[in-house]
């Protein structure tokens, strides 16, 4: 292929690629709805399909298991919401407590301030025309979430009611697309590789979500042991962090060792509950996951940290939490397209089966055999 051709064909995914990471921004409204809604429908397809086989029709299955989540969601928002207030009108006492106890810290943050005041002083001694301070007056986190809760209801909204007809007609929409394959073979191949990737990513997610559930539990009752308050509240969020890979742990851990500091005196007592819970991630990310969800699913981290950096910018909050989940599924699917494996071996963060990428060096000046006397030795 000539070089004009290839510059020409590198150009033009240069600017797909652009313009499908633009109207994904663009259409966040649209499709982050769609997108969780898939996501929920894969880990709660197997309820529904276990309803079915106990006699109950698919869409029954799927209004009694959408109810169920319903409930339990608004049912722990419910239990939740009371400490998370506290909390939040809290924040002014909360930073002065803490601003107290790291007395010592604040010293050596004002000494540093005074020293740059100086420099800037010293740097603008020759312009003697005073220059205007104008500030903008922020909307607080109230305001913020006030502003922001009719377009999360409405979007919730939208989500259960995609969840439900995922959940009830998914069947139908898979046999749609595999019915526009009219030739057998190629038809065959399809549903082989459509239930495969289907499989693969509804293991992996529950199994996720299942972890998730266990490191909340066990945050839970080692910060009740250790005499934290509102210890259910920082086990919740350290179980929906954690499907965040490196940056969402590492916020728990802050977050814990805040609530720490001003919540006890002693020193022990204050370093006690991060502790614990840095014991529980180290067993979880180091022992746990690579046994359970094995190196089948393994993850390059720098792909992992490009990843979440990318869907957090384009979708915020939401898109930090799915970044993974929809990374684990474009590996899948490049496991078992042909011409998308090498992607998939870029999103790996597993090894080659044949070692390393680069061939061993000869051990001595004699050259290697030719392949044909090997062969015929």
């Amino acid at each position: 292929m000539p070089a004009a051709d290839v510059a020409a064909r590198t150009a033009l995914i240069g600017l797909f690629g652009l313009a499908l990471l633009y109207t994904l921004h663009l259409a966040k409204a649209i499709l982050l709805p769609v997108v969780l809604a898939v996501l929920l429908a894969l880990v709660l397809s197997p309820w529904v399909t276990l309803l079915w086989r106990r006699g109950a029709p698919r869409p029954l299955g799927a209004a009694v298991v959408v109810l169920a989540l319903l409930g339990t969601v608004t049912a722990g928002v419910v239990q939740l919401a009371d400490p998370a207030n506290a909390w939040i009108a809290r924040a002014p006492a909360v930073m002065r407590d803490l601003e107290y106890k790291l007395v010592g810290v604040k010293r050596s943050v004002a000494v540093m301030n005074q020293a740059a005041q100086k420099v800037e002083e010293i740097a603008n001694a020759g312009d003697a025309s005073p220059r205007p301070k104008v500030a903008v007056k922020e909307p607080g986190f109230t305001g913020r979430l006030l502003a922001a809760t009719p377009g999360a209801i409405i979007s919730a909204g939208t989500v259960l009611v995609l969840l439900y007809f995922l959940l009830a007609h998914g069947n139908l929409c898979l046999r749609n697309l595999v019915g526009a394959t009219h030739q057998f073979g190629k038809r065959r191949r399809t549903i082989v590789m459509l239930r495969a990737v289907r499989q693969e990513l509804v293991n992996y997610l529950m199994t996720i979500v299942c972890i998730n559930l266990a490191l909340g539990a066990a945050t839970a009752g080692v910060l009740h042991l250790a005499g934290m308050p509102n210890p259910v509240l920082w086990g919740v969020m350290a179980g929906v962090f954690n499907f965040v890979p490196y940056l969402g742990p590492a916020l728990s851990l802050s977050v814990i060792g805040v609530v720490a500091v001003l919540s006890f005196d002693e020193v022990w007592r204050m370093l006690l509950p991060p502790c614990l819970f840095a014991v529980l991630t180290v067993i979880e990310g180091q022992f746990l996951v690579p046994h359970v969800v094995g190196r089948r699913f393994t993850l390059n981290p720098v792909v992992i940290l490009l990843s979440t950096m990318l869907w957090g910018w384009m979708w915020g909050i939401p898109g930090v939490l799915i970044a993974v989940p929809l990374l684990v599924a474009l590996k899948i699917v490049c496991d078992h397209a042909d011409g998308l494996k090498p992607l998939g071996m870029l999103v790996s963060g597993a090894g080659g089966r044949d070692g390393p990428i680069a061939p061993a060096l000869p051990t001595s000046d004699k050259p290697a055999p030719h392949p044909a006397v090997v062969r015929e030795s």
